[in-house]
């Protein structure tokens, strides 16, 4: 089989460029969108600032930290072995960091390959959070034991532990001893499904010498363990006949379903009405399959699925469905991994705001407004207290208190947003859960 280089570049060329768009923010910003995201499916926030000279500086204007920095400490990032990487994936992709922003100073003619750049660097950085087997156990011990010792005083700690009692001690460590009111507490750091193995033949051999002890497990990420070897290390410290022995406790919900709600239930078609109703808008929601850590995240649709349409019911004629194609403009991916209806509902509610308080613009602002001058952080503001409204009014209760909190308490001053953007958005999206509406007349 012969291959025409020349086409084959062209293609991708071409393929290349239908996913990156640039739009203007002001007459001395520019925002680039590209197909990059987080493994949450927050988009990368990319953006070209035209200083004195006619230099482009390409940046992220301090996002991929902040992002970071809802789930991990960013300090970390600059200590141990992480620090080290951290500097190291700078240097190699030439990018610097100028108050909290990851930015290449570039030009016209290097603008494509310094975006590239800039998304590689932010890739390997947010991959800091995920890093190979090798590496992560690393900084899960140093974290496990500094987390340690910030509560319990060293003199109360036994590292690498050897219950005496049981034959060959030495090939049954025990992480951490530390002295109990009652009993020992043996705890046990888990980076990955290999160490949940070796807990669990541990623990069943403290038991069967009768060892008095409770056991606390602490997970890198216990998403990661197959069942069968969780529901293992879970039984193995279930046998009642030890005295003090306590069940292994997982970690709480929270982390292992951070955008499940914490309470209520939908109680009609809320969830299958607001996904009907936006498909007048141009919208598709899909549901996907992803990790726990991701929820959803809407976009535009790329040039090569620009003539997709849906249908959409308009009326009825002799008792007949009537449906109208509606060219889709939009694609909203929500999670449905292990989320239930009411996270689904949640994140739909996020997503939509975004689009309805105009931060992807307006195809008509008699429709909603374009406001697209807005940062990252007022434009999240505005779509968590949206979907926290709806949410309420539906007796669902989430956790984006906690989720705006975390703005909160690092900040002076909360992001200057728009209240009347945010109730109407969220009546919208309310009437759009609670009735059939009909179809729009203006051309979006």
């Amino acid at each position: 089989m012969t291959i025409d280089v020349k086409i084959l570049q062209n293609t991708l060329c071409k393929a290349m460029c239908s996913e990156v768009r640039i739009r203007e923010k002001t007459s001395e910003l520019l925002a680039v969108d590209t197909p990059f995201t987080f493994p949450d499916g927050d988009q990368y926030q990319l953006y070209i600032k035209v200083m004195p000279g006619g230099l482009l500086r390409l940046t992220d204007m301090g996002h991929t930290l902040m992002h970071l920095s809802y789930e991990h400490d960013i300090d970390k990032f600059r200590e141990g072995t992480r620090g080290a990487l951290y500097e190291k994936i700078k240097s190699e992709t030439s990018v610097e960091e100028r108050d909290g922003s990851l930015c290449i100073d570039s030009s016209s003619e290097r603008l494509a390959s310094d975006i590239f750049r800039l998304g590689q660097a932010i890739t390997n950085i947010s991959d800091l959070t995920f890093l190979k087997r090798s590496r992560i156990e690393s900084t899960f011990y140093d974290d496990l034991r500094e987390s340690l010792f910030r509560f319990v005083p060293s003199e109360n700690v036994t590292k690498d532990y050897l219950y005496k009692e049981m034959d060959n001690a030495s090939d049954y460590p025990i992480d951490y001893r530390i002295e109990g009111k009652d009993a020992p507490v043996f705890l046990f750091g888990i980076p990955n499904r290999d160490k949940a193995k070796t807990v669990t033949i541990i623990l069943e051999h403290l038991l069967r010498t009768q060892a008095r002890f409770d056991s606390v497990v602490v997970f890198s990420d216990q998403s990661t363990l197959p069942r069968a070897d969780l529901a293992r290390l879970t039984n193995v410290s279930d046998i009642e006949v030890i005295p003090g022995a306590k069940k292994v406790k997982p970690l709480p919900t929270e982390i292992y379903k951070p955008f499940e709600v914490l309470n209520g239930k939908l109680l009609n078609k809320e969830l299958e009405l607001v996904i009907e109703n936006a498909k007048r808008d141009g919208i598709r929601i899909t549901t996907t399959n992803d990790g726990s850590q991701s929820a959803g995240r809407i976009r535009w649709v790329d040039k090569n699925h620009a003539l997709d349409s849906q249908k959409v019911l308009s009326g009825y004629e002799m008792r007949i469905p009537v449906y109208t194609s509606v060219t889709v403009k939009y694609e909203l991916l929500v999670n449905s991994n292990g989320q239930s209806s009411e996270a689904q509902y949640a994140t739909i509610a996020h997503e939509l705001a975004l689009l309805y308080c105009g931060h992807f613009g307006s195809p008509d602002i008699k429709l909603w407004p374009d406001r697209q001058n807005l940062d990252h952080v007022a434009e999240e503001f505005e779509a968590e207290s949206v979907s926290f409204l709806v949410c309420q009014r539906h007796g669902i209760q989430t956790t984006s208190p906690e989720y705006l909190s975390q703005y909160a308490d690092g900040h002076d001053d909360i992001p200057s947003i728009s209240m009347e953007s945010v109730m109407k958005t969220a009546g919208l999206i309310e009437t759009m859960s609670r009735e059939r509406m009909k179809v729009r007349k203006q051309k979006i």
